[in-house]
């Protein structure tokens, strides 16, 4: 009873509106940004779950509100409370009448607070958009890779060595002079008092006299000084000094950078000059190399150079090349090699677009970085704009740098996990990279929790080349947020812990992520395939869940719809000059420029004759060979639909070796009755090259399907899932299913 008698005066005030007197006029903080109409309250120790209560049925009596008060209770004795709407304009003499009631020790605004970021006084960091995107600010997803956020955790260390692998560095630049390596074994006086810079004299005993700032190994001496301005450029990225007062800022505004010259000042090199190079590096220990070059022949030397490196646990960060190719079909060097420390690395304009020159590649290309006009220092106390892979390549190497600096022992493969993990995947990216457009705060971040197990994997439709799957989604901390990716892998196998590794990693593309589920199509497998499918996820610090249940799957099987085994004269109504055959050592093919190079403004196509009756569920395969000017000579198969207009499903430039194409039509074929296709090529009016030359031509359809009344599948799948698209909520499953005819209904799914 005196409980209640205690309190009656407090709402007592509050109906009245008497005031006390206050102790000290207070703001409450409402002066900062905050959410709208609320307060939190915090009460004195051991008060009384009632009393709280009882303060809230009091303000739910006040004029001022409908009764729409609530509270919500936090650990410990602080209360955040939930005003409605008409509060708002009174919210200041609300949290003043609320302050004064006994046993309140605060009152103060739910405060907003952004995330900090720290901006460097160099004064050209505006056109840095790559490091900050000043035009993204209203992005839901920023353009740039965060580097004013990373900056609050660190901004490098001089304890990281980053070699440039490259034509130099002008190690006298303002802005480099102060973040470049010097050689401590080549430095201070010898036991004679002489300069052991200048000695003449192998002080540190490595092999190379005097190298106490690098080596030039395309002139084999001791000063990488750059004459063509190329691997400045790519220094300053990685490592301009920050916060100085002048020019720019790399990633990193301390780090220790290492010119190893392997070009002459004219942009030339040469097999034995790079692969020295990267010995070179191996012998200094360097924790990371930059190398925004490429392009030659696949080499053995130069591949065993990169692997002593990933034996000494160096990461090699590789531009993936500019000619706007898929390096999964034509390999780009060295980032095509298959070598663990290698991350290959494409480019991103301002607009997180794929940059035009980029080349790109589902499997040989790790992820992306801002490579078009990218400004930074140039030699001779200048800057500039340069854009290439080679300008993606060193934002990449700079991260891997900060990464080094906050997390000193991780190894190069634990920095590689984490740039590629926490890369964000983009739209523009879908298909060309592994996994997105690197972002340096979240490749930072301290992590320990792993995301929860994906559950409920199964199997929802297939074709004769595609799969649809879908699972629980996993959390990001245990079930807590969401996970950043997944990995779907395949094998003949059942999969579990024990050969999860050795299993085949499986593209993919999510077609809904839901809170609850994840619904993700995989298209262009080999047809016929079958076997066993899991999942695992990862949060964007790399951490993984533990794996999912083996599903097992089989694609439809198949039969030839049309075949064209390289000749103009099966299947084609339309043949356009100078489309022809050409007739090989052992075989014929069909090519748009027989008699040798195609030729300057052509427009000319093969059309085929019109499909009928065949089905909606088609798969065209080409084996093709394609050598067209980059950006301005083009190769399309195009389709017709029901003698309607063309549109291309497949667009060929750069160049190619022999491979096999595969791609689905069914997406064009919903409504269609009938059906052609068109191989058409476009040139300007400037270079020629090889042309486009087409081996062999096969449409694929499913095999009509009869029902066994009896099935009994071989090998008997340890998990069989009856799920149509309609019932994706309620999965059905038979763990043991006999011959029953639902069963038979089942299988029709599988």
């Amino acid at each position: 009873m005196r409980y209640v008698t205690w309190l009656y005066p407090i709402a007592c005030l509050l109906a009245t509106g008497a005031q006390s007197a206050p102790s000290t006029p207070q703001s409450f903080n409402l002066h900062y940004e905050h959410v709208p109409n609320q307060l939190i309250v915090s009460f004195e120790e051991k008060v009384d779950k009632d009393l709280k209560e009882f303060v809230v049925q009091s303000l739910r009596k006040q004029g001022r509100n409908s009764g729409s008060y609530g509270l919500n209770r936090h650990e410990g004795e602080t209360v955040l409370l939930q005003m409605p709407t008409t509060a708002s304009k009174d919210l200041y003499a609300l949290a003043k009448e609320i302050s004064r009631m006994p046993g309140v020790r605060y009152v103060e605004a739910n405060n907003i607070y952004h995330l900090e970021e720290i901006i460097p006084d160099d004064p050209q960091f505006e056109k840095l958009y790559g490091l900050k995107n000043v035009t993204a600010e209203d992005s839901p997803i920023s353009k740039d890779i965060a580097a004013t956020q990373a900056w609050e955790v660190s901004v490098g260390s001089k304890d990281v060595v980053v070699a440039v692998i490259d034509t130099g560095i002008d190690y006298n630049h303002p802005d480099i002079a102060p973040n470049y390596w010097t050689n401590p074994g080549e430095t201070g006086l010898d036991e004679n008092g002489n300069d052991r810079s200048t000695n003449g004299i192998d002080d540190d005993g490595n092999g190379f006299v005097d190298d106490f700032r690098g080596w030039d190994f395309f002139n084999d001496d001791n000063d990488p000084l750059d004459g063509n301005s190329h691997g400045t450029h790519c220094a300053g990225t990685i490592g301009a000094k920050g916060n100085n007062g002048i020019g720019v800022v790399g990633v990193n505004w301390d780090v220790s950078l290492v010119g190893i010259k392997i070009f002459s000042d004219s942009g030339v090199t040469n097999t034995a000059a790079i692969s020295a190079g990267i010995d070179y590096a191996v012998t200094l220990g360097v924790d990371v190399t930059s190398n925004s070059w490429g392009g030659g022949p696949e080499s053995e030397a130069i591949r065993e150079a990169i692997e002593r490196a990933n034996d000494k646990g160096i990461l090699f960060v590789a531009a993936s090349g500019n000619s706007a190719t898929d390096t999964d079909e034509s390999p780009h060097y060295p980032s095509s090699y298959d070598i663990p420390n290698i991350i290959a690395v494409a480019s991103t304009d301002r607009d997180d677009n794929l940059s035009v020159f980029s080349n790109y590649g589902r499997t040989t290309v790790d992820v992306a970085a801002p490579g078009s006009d990218i400004y930074s220092t140039t030699p001779n106390d200048t800057y500039g704009f340069k854009s290439g892979t080679s300008m993606a390549t060193p934002h990449v190497a700079g991260i891997a740098a900060l990464v080094k600096s906050v997390y000193p022992n991780l190894s190069h493969i634990e920095i590689k996990d984490r740039i590629l993990s926490t890369s964000v995947p983009l739209p523009s990216l879908t298909g060309k990279v592994k996994y997105g457009r690197v972002n340096a705060f979240s490749a930072l971040e301290l992590d320990e929790v792993n995301p929860s197990t994906p559950t409920t994997l199964i199997v929802v439709d297939r074709s004769i080349s595609d799969l649809t799957m879908s699972w629980t989604a996993s959390g990001d901390d245990g079930t807590d947020g969401f996970a950043a990716r997944y990995e779907l892998r395949y094998n003949e196998k059942p999969i579990d812990d024990s050969n999860w590794s050795e299993s085949t990693l499986i593209g993919f593309e999510i077609q809904s992520f839901g809170t609850e589920k994840i619904v993700a199509s995989i298209s262009g497998l080999d047809f016929e395939t079958k076997g066993y499918l899991a999942v695992r996820a990862f949060d964007n610090v790399g951490n993984a869940s533990n794996l999912s249940e083996s599903v097992y799957f089989e694609l439809k099987p198949i039969q030839t719809i049309f075949t064209n085994t390289g000749t103009v004269k099966a299947g084609f109504e339309t043949i356009d000059s100078p489309w022809g055959d050409v007739l090989g050592d052992e075989f014929t093919y069909i090519s748009d420029s027989p008699e040798g190079n195609y030729e300057n403004n052509v427009d000319a196509s093969l059309v085929t004759s019109e499909f009928s009756d065949i089905g909606k569920e088609l798969v065209l395969v080409v084996e093709t060979e394609y050598d067209l000017e980059t950006r301005y000579d083009y190769g399309y198969i195009d389709i017709s639909v029901d003698n309607g207009e063309w549109q291309t499903v497949r667009e060929y430039n750069g160049r190619s070796e022999k491979v096999k194409d595969q791609i689905n039509l069914s997406q064009f074929l919903l409504e269609a009755t009938s059906f052609k296709l068109r191989f058409r090529i476009t040139t300007d009016g400037s270079v020629t090259r090889e042309g486009w030359s087409i081996f062999a031509l096969n449409i694929i359809g499913p095999m009509q399907e009869s029902v066994d009344p009896d099935p009994v599948p071989d090998p008997v799948p340890e998990r069989l899932i009856d799920l149509s698209i309609e019932g994706l909520l309620q999965p059905q499953q038979l763990v043991h299913p006999g011959r029953s005819q639902r069963y038979i209904e089942q299988k029709k799914f599988l």
